[in-house]
Parts: C-alpha cells; structure tokens; sequence
C-alpha cells in the first residue's frame, strides 16, 4: 500500500510541477502558423547542449537596465520580424528575435565573414553566439561569425539544424 501511495504522490507531484512551469510560446506580430520542427538525434544533442550553455534572460535584462555591452552571450529566441540588409560598411544580415521574457534583441550577421541564413523566416528558433550591445530597443547581438583575424572570440548563429559562422 505504502508504494503505490508513493507512486501516487509522485505522479500527481509531476503533474504538478509540469503544470507550473508551463508557459505558452511568445506571442509574435506575425500571424503565420509556427512550425513544430522534430530533430534528428544529433540536432537534439545540440540543442540540449546549446539550452544548457544559454546566458540566462535575467542577465541580459541586467545588461539592458544598466546600458551595458561588450558581453558575450548565448541566446536564443523565437524571430519576429525580418529586416532589409545593412549595407553601410560590412553587409549585415538583420532580424530580430523575442526572448522568453518577452525582451527584444536585434541580430546583426555580418554576411561578408560569414554565410547568410537562407530561406529564415518569422516564427522560428534561432540561438546567437555573440557579443550583446545595448540599444533603446532591447540591445543587439553581433560578432556571431569567426574572426578572420583570429582576436576576437569567434560567434555563430544555429537555425534550423545548421550553424553558420
């Protein structure tokens, strides 16, 4: 009797807790439908470890209350809205992503160091490994490529399975 009361109360514990940490994906301009994507097991690992490297989002509020930049980061969020290149100087591919505490963040790929993402689109996960700045809009993230020169910490973007550096 004692085990399946047990059993009980861990179970129900689950439910629980599923229950409480729960949150519904941020809502987006964009009312296209959003893409359940079902990973390979070698993408699933990346993603595992890449969630578990993540620069928590209560950091990267810390760096935008308090005008801060020149941080190395991870993150990841849900893209919004796509934006026209930046051509002035170094070609930059741009868009912007949502955090999960609803934080926005403009990503900055410089597209002559590195491969633009093709086909990217609103809607979908991206995580960015670079060095956030801050703006009044949120902050942005650049440096996600490789340092041709081999003095700055090398960044990348993954989306979609495939990283680009």
């Amino acid at each position: 009797m004692k085990g399946r009361l047990l059993g009980f109360f861990l179970f129900l514990s689950l439910l629980i807790y599923q229950a409480c940490t729960h949150t519904d994906p941020p809502e987006t301009k964009d009312s296209s439908p959003s893409t359940i994507k079902s990973y390979s097991s070698g993408e699933k690992a990346k993603v595992d470890s890449l969630d578990s490297q993540l620069t928590p989002v209560s950091e990267i509020a810390y760096y935008f209350n308090n005008k801060m930049g020149k941080q190395q980061v991870l993150v990841k969020g849900i893209i919004i809205r796509l934006l026209a290149d930046d051509t002035d100087g170094d070609a930059h591919q741009r868009f912007i992503i949502r955090l999960d505490n609803g934080q926005t963040l403009l990503i900055a790929h410089n597209i002559d160091l590195a491969p633009r993402i093709p086909n990217i689109k609103t809607n979908q996960v991206v995580y960015a490994y670079g060095v956030y700045e801050y703006n009044r809009e949120g902050g942005v993230v650049h440096w996600t490529h490789r340092d041709p020169n081999g003095r700055h910490e090398d960044g990348f973007l993954y989306y979609n399975g495939v990283q680009y550096e």
